[in-house]
């Protein structure tokens, strides 16, 4: 028998467990709704679509890669070397991990989550680049934001054909900070910073910190994200 009583953080706990460890293109909505043990209407009376489930995700991924920096920052680095380090933390965990893969892929290539990812990326670039804010039209630094997201998913989206994952962070990340004008030399000290980090290790721990992060949060959360989302 389906059970009535279900909070949006179970279904959402239940999801991301299933997503970052059978994947996201093998969990369906039966498969939440089956490991939960509701019916899909009740399921779909808060998410309608999985788009919808993995939107809500990515809005707290946002929340998550913020501590990250925020903790990054707080051990000494700067918010160019944090940006830099999530996104080889990312990318690492990309590479090691199909189903990490399969979940970012997912958050790239879906019009509701990809506006999500876009939106976080735009305001974490507003903090790194404060003081060139003024230098840019919205328009200006909403399509540059549009370039970097590209940049970001053509990195951590490797195929088996593709460069080997520091040469490809440091054609990113070099490319990153060419487009905000960043100087060579500045550029070369972060691209050697980078790789001192024991980054392989780093994003592992990242990836599976994500999931504890959830199973932390409250239903509270949950309701102000879910908001947030319907607001745009």
């Amino acid at each position: 028998m389906a059970r009535k009583n279900i909070t949006k953080l179970e279904i959402i706990q239940t999801a991301t467990r299933l997503f970052l460890t059978e994947g996201y293109s093998k969990t369906t909505i039966k498969h939440i709704c089956d490991e939960i043990g509701i019916s899909k209407g009740n399921l779909t009376f808060y998410f309608p679509t999985k788009e919808d489930l993995l939107s809500v995700l990515v809005e707290m991924l946002g929340s998550f890669q913020w501590k990250f920096m925020d903790y990054v920052i707080k051990e000494g680095s700067s918010p160019l070397m944090a940006y830099c380090l999530e996104l080889l933390t990312v990318a690492s965990a990309c590479e090691k991990s199909e189903t990490a893969r399969d979940f970012f892929t997912a958050t790239y290539t879906h019009p509701q989550s990809f506006a999500v990812m876009k939106k976080n990326t735009a305001e974490k670039f507003r903090f790194v680049f404060h003081e060139r804010e003024n230098e840019w039209t919205e328009d200006e630094f909403m399509m540059t934001v549009g370039l970097v997201t590209g940049i970001e998913y053509a990195t951590i989206m490797a195929h088996e054909d593709a460069l080997p994952l520091e040469t490809r962070i440091i054609i990113a990340v070099d490319g990153i900070m060419k487009l905000f004008d960043i100087p060579e030399e500045r550029r070369k000290l972060k691209e050697e910073k980078i790789f001192q980090t024991g980054y392989e290790k780093l994003g592992k721990t990242i990836y599976e910190g994500f999931t504890e992060y959830i199973n932390e949060t409250n239903e509270h959360a949950i309701e102000e994200l879910v908001l947030k989302r319907r607001k745009g």
